[in-house]
């Protein structure tokens, strides 16, 4: 089950796990956060909307944006896969929601090995941090992985056009790795500006990049 808690003027999604770890412990940072908003008087909570997914236990993590493909929202989430007690993979799956934030359809879990530019991989997927962006009318997902199918291991900023296959599934038409020298790369915040995809890169010391949609170059703004 998800969570949305309404801002003014912000949209905040996380997630209510089932297993009683996991519920405990999101069920007191939600009851923090709202306390935290209420003890400094800040009344900025307009309301509270939790979301069941059919068939899927545990999503979290959750982004959404106004839906590319008709009426309402499109929402992306995290699920992970679990062996002996133990998260093996973690995957991304796509929901389209009606303006009431209930769900239209079915839950698409998305192949994030297909596509790559390095070919059809055979490894887990462990795709984090899905946050959703519209350019010229069409949905990116941007996401954190790991092509080595290991949790602990690199992780790189990918970049996955989506659409609707004749089914009327959502699926990845294209994934685009976005390049950059550290191990790890987590969390950049994808916006528009001037007709070219930016990224956020770090807030402390300000950092943003523009990434160019036909040559595939990354640059950081001076």
């Amino acid at each position: 089950m998800l969570r949305i808690i309404a801002l003014m003027p912000l949209l905040c999604l996380y997630s209510c796990q089932e297993d009683i770890y996991n519920k405990y412990l999101y069920h007191k940072y939600a009851s923090e956060v709202e306390s935290n908003f209420h003890k400094n008087n800040l009344n900025i909570i307009s309301d509270i909307k939790e979301i069941s997914l059919e068939g899927i236990d545990m999503p979290y993590n959750g982004g959404m944006i106004n839906n590319p493909f008709g009426d309402g929202y499109l929402l992306a989430f995290r699920k992970d896969v679990y062996s002996s007690s133990r998260p093996e993979a973690s995957k991304i799956g796509v929901v389209e929601l009606d303006e009431d934030f209930e769900p239209t359809t079915e839950v698409s879990m998305l192949n994030l090995r297909g596509k790559l530019p390095q070919g059809d991989l055979k490894t887990n997927s462990q795709g984090e941090d899905p946050r959703l962006i519209t350019y010229h009318g069409k949905p990116y997902l941007v996401y954190n992985d790991s092509l080595s199918g290991k949790r602990s291991g690199s992780r790189k900023i990918f970049l996955s056009r989506l659409a609707k296959n004749k089914h009327h599934k959502i699926v990845v038409k294209e994934i685009f790795q976005l390049d950059s020298n550290r191990r790890i790369e987590k969390n950049w915040t994808p916006f528009i500006f001037e007709n070219q995809m930016h990224f956020i890169y770090s807030l402390v010391p300000h950092s943003v990049l523009k990434y160019n949609m036909n040559s595939k170059n990354l640059t950081k703004i001076p």
